[in-house]
């Protein structure tokens, strides 16, 4: 296991526990009102995916996909401070008092987003800390992480059709599977160093 797949695997629950909270913030009612409010629970679920399809196959197809969903994490970050702020009808005179930071939306909440983002870009390019590809990766633990990107795709779908409880059943399902491959990973890379080191 490299510092850069461990990175990669925090990038994967991190998107995934914005994904369930924001599916559980953003109510139908709230989408319906405005369709904006959809983009982090779409976000959330693209972005647990592709770093789950990263693990299981560094490619750079994948990592392609990753930093694009990465930068989109990112958009969505910065774009959804200035929706919380004016959905609270916030004059921007009054930015800088403390009550304009605090209250329902959340005006910082939506930087959660554009960190998950940030840590998923420093992930992938950091040379120094390791290879993504390893050798040696069980294949059950490819296969694991390969269906916990699955169910981050059924999840983006499940939330673009409004289907709210499934779809955060669905990143619920993908967290499990994708913490089982991790264990998996670094049970069997500990093995290997110790055969190794004799």
């Amino acid at each position: 296991m490299t510092l850069r797949r461990f990175l990669i695997a925090f990038t994967a629950v991190f998107a995934g526990a914005l994904a369930i909270e924001t599916l559980s913030y953003h109510a139908i009612a709230t989408i319906a009102k405005d369709r904006w409010a959809m983009a982090p629970d779409l976000s959330g679920a693209l972005l647990l995916s592709a770093a789950l399809l990263v693990l299981a196959w560094p490619q750079r197809a994948s990592m392609t996909f990753f930093v694009v969903s990465s930068g989109l994490s990112i958009l969505v970050g910065l774009a959804g401070i200035a929706f919380h702020f004016a959905s609270r009808g916030v004059p921007l005179a009054s930015v800088g008092s403390m009550t304009t930071w605090l209250g329902n939306p959340p005006p910082l909440a939506p930087l959660e987003f554009a960190v998950v983002g940030v840590l998923g870009l420093m992930a992938t390019s950091w040379e120094r800390g390791g290879s993504l590809a390893l050798a040696g990766i069980p294949t059950v633990a490819s296969a694991c992480y390969g269906l916990g990107a699955i169910l981050g795709v059924v999840a983006l779908i499940l939330a673009a059709a409004t289907a709210l409880a499934a779809a955060t059943t669905c990143v619920i399902a993908a967290l499990v599977v994708g913490a089982l491959a991790y264990v998996v990973e670094v049970t069997r890379s500990g093995r290997v160093t110790r055969s190794n080191g004799r």
